[in-house]
């Protein structure tokens, strides 16, 4: 009698390995992590600029910060194409009116920040890193002033104050004193440079969150209106400067189609002139 063959056990299917989900977008944009995004880089690098100025310059922003930016790069763009025409403009800063998009860009980042985010998830690691980087910047840019390598009035200055909210515009202020000085101070400390770059960048997120912590603000007052009027006075004066070059380039007849006016809206063709009988 012949034995029927066994059936073959069927071993079980590996696991198959689970993918891994990307990060999910934080509510200031990008992946979620340590830096923000190229739009919170770019208000870390002007705010130093912006909060320079004096308080009879600040020009509050009443308008659509997003169509604001959409005419801003269209105008740059457009004197950036005229190349050579427009290095060899006179009185004209090529470099600032190009990068017055990135101005923009910074803006409507911090039009976005304004917000009550002291619950925000991760905010005591954030403050707690930023006392840590404030202390190691701080002290180092002290032991430069004594050396006459950095303004001791510049560190006193920054030095001076108390809170959390100072705390991060210290941040901000010493890593632009850090970045502005970085060739003369070569090898002369051990701070790094992506110490820095990091003390820049949490400053100006924490800048946008966190309120005074005396006196209860009006709604009128949130947090971080005083950076973002001061980015937008900066967008306000470059624009200025932006369509003057537009003007020299195009002339008057052309320049507010190629050079848009700040808050207007896009310049449409003209329609011909139907000829007259």
């Amino acid at each position: 009698m012949t034995k029927r063959p066994s059936t073959p056990v069927k071993k079980p299917a590996a696991a198959k390995p689970r993918a891994e989900k990307p990060a999910k977008a934080s509510p200031r944009g990008g992946a979620q992590g340590p830096f923000p995004t190229p739009a919170a880089e770019a208000y870390a690098e002007f705010l130093p600029k912006a909060m320079a100025l004096a308080p009879s310059e600040i020009v509050p922003l009443r308008a659509d910060a997003t169509l604001a930016l959409q005419n801003v790069q269209t105008g740059v763009a457009s004197v950036r194409a005229e190349g050579l025409r427009l290095a060899h403009l006179p009185e004209t800063d090529v470099s600032e009116v190009t990068s017055l998009a990135r101005v923009a860009l910074a803006v409507v980042y911090a039009n976005t920040q304004i917000a009550a985010w002291l619950a925000a998830p991760g905010m005591a690691e954030r403050l707690r890193r930023a006392s840590e980087l404030r202390t190691l910047l701080l002290a180092t840019a002290e032991a430069l002033a004594l050396t006459g390598h950095f303004s001791y009035a510049t560190v006193k200055a920054i030095r001076a104050g108390k809170g959390r909210l100072d705390g991060a515009r210290d941040l901000v202020a010493l890593a632009a004193l850090f970045t502005e000085n970085a060739a003369k101070v070569k090898g002369k400390h051990a701070v790094s440079a992506a110490e820095v770059k990091e003390a820049g960048l949490l400053g100006a997120e924490l800048v946008t969150q966190l309120k005074p912590g005396r006196a209860r603000l009006a709604k009128a007052d949130a947090r971080g209106v005083n950076e973002r009027d001061r980015l937008w006075t900066l967008v306000v004066q470059g624009h200025e400067r932006l369509w003057r070059a537009g003007a020299y380039l195009f002339g008057k007849e052309l320049v507010d189609r190629m050079v848009p006016p700040l808050l207007g809206a896009r310049a449409k063709p003209r329609a011909k002139a139907k000829p007259t009988a």
